[in-house]
Formats: structure tokens, sequence, C-alpha cells
């Protein structure tokens, strides 16, 4: 997908008549310059206002961003508030953390037809999974959730992501969650971002208790092999993958 600090590039394909699905990316760094502070304004009128359904708003945050970026995405995020236009939203990058979320806090919380959300290298820790209870127990459309190599994610942020998900009605097909420098690379932020057995323990609860899910992607060091065993007895039972 095209990821580009240029909002104003999706204009004119959200005011097209036609039913083909819409894909947006948006890449944040440094400081917004007036014209596309503008542009990400008229754009989340665009999104309100379309008759097109936008398959995928991808957000791209570098750790960089200033204030008067933050501004402007405060205002878009109040401004996508009750569309039901986009199917799913990506955050990606190590500048997305609490502030970037309490943005699109009350759009999640407020949506119940959103069908996918992906955290990716993202700084979503246990005080930032809180802002998400709202939206994961409201939304029974939610089909998939991708939480991977995001370096603050650790058994409370786990345990209060799932536990949102299981006090409402969604109908959960897809759960990928997989721990930061996966592939044999150290992990430098010691406690903050670990997921132990008891984070794998939490997990393999809310599988055997979801019949809804079809597919499971868990990539953690701290599955173990009586960790996997628990898990293979409860996919064994069931329909996922």
């Amino acid at each position: 997908m095209l990821v580009t600090k240029n909002p104003g590039q999706y204009l004119t394909a959200l005011q097209e008549d036609v039913t083909d699905t819409l894909q947006i990316g948006l890449s944040f760094s440094g400081q917004i310059s007036e014209t596309h502070a503008s542009s990400l304004l008229e754009l989340a009128s665009a999104i309100q206002a379309t008759s097109r359904s936008i398959r995928c708003m991808w957000l791209r945050f570098q750790d960089d961003v200033d204030e008067g970026t933050m501004s402007s995405f405060r205002k878009f995020g109040k401004m996508i508030v009750g569309t039901k236009a986009i199917e799913s939203v990506v955050l990606e990058g190590d500048g997305v953390g609490y502030e970037q979320i309490v943005c699109l806090q009350e759009f999640l919380s407020t949506n119940k037809t959103l069908r996918g959300i992906n955290f990716t290298d993202t700084k979503l820790d246990r005080s930032s999974s809180m802002l998400l209870t709202d939206f994961l127990s409201g939304n029974s459309s939610l089909r998939v959730l991708d939480l991977s190599s995001n370096a603050r994610v650790n058994d409370d942020s786990i345990g209060n992501i799932l536990t949102a998900i299981s006090s409402g009605d969604s109908q959960l097909s897809t759960l990928n969650i997989s721990d930061a420098h996966f592939d044999g690379v150290e992990d430098l932020i010691g406690d903050n971002g670990s997921i132990t057995t008891a984070g794998v323990q939490r997990i393999t609860t809310f599988v055997s208790q979801t019949p809804s899910l079809v597919t499971i992607c868990l990539k953690m060091r701290s599955l173990n092999d009586e960790g996997i065993r628990a898990l293979s007895d409860v996919i064994r039972g069931s329909d996922c993958k």
C-alpha cells in the first residue's frame, strides 16, 4: 500500500462514484506543513461523505512527530467519528503510543462496523491498551486482531485486550500475537514488554473460550513446550488453524 505524507492525494478518489474499495495510507513525521494540515481535515470530511468503502486506513507514525502534527491529527480523529466507511485500521511505527490512541479513542469506541485492527511495531502498552476497552467490548463486527512486534506489550496488555473482547459479542476469527524482536534479537527493554508464560496461559484460555476463532498465529519466546501442548489440545478440539 502507498503510504504518503500528502492526505490530499486521496480526495479525488473518495469523491468518485464507484464500487471498488479504497485503501488510504498516511505517514506522520516531524512537522506538518500548513498545506498538508489543511488537506488532512479535508480528507476527514471526504471520508465522512464518501460512498466508497475504505478497505484499510493505514496510519504510520515516526517518533519525531511534533505538537503541530498531533494537533492536526487530533482534529482528524474527531472529524471521522461516526463514519462507517472504514473497514479496518492499521497503526504502525514507534511513534504510535498513548497520545495517538487517545486521538482515535472516540472514533474507535463508538464504531460498531470496524472489522479489523492492527498494531505493528508500536508503543502499545498496559495503559494505552485500556483505551481500547470500549471499542473491543462494543464492536460485534470485529473479526481480525493483529498485535505484531509491539515491544511494550506484556501480560497486562494482553489481559486487558482479551478480557475486553470476551466481555462483548465479538466473533473474532483471526488472532495474531508476536513478540518484538522474535527472530533471535535480544530484547533490550527488559521487563517492560515481555509476554511471560502467564500471558501465554491467558491467551490459551481465551482461545478455548472463543469458538469463532479460525486462524491463530502466535510467535513468543515464552511459548514453551507446555504452552504449545496446552494450545494444541485446545486447537484440536476446535476449528482453529
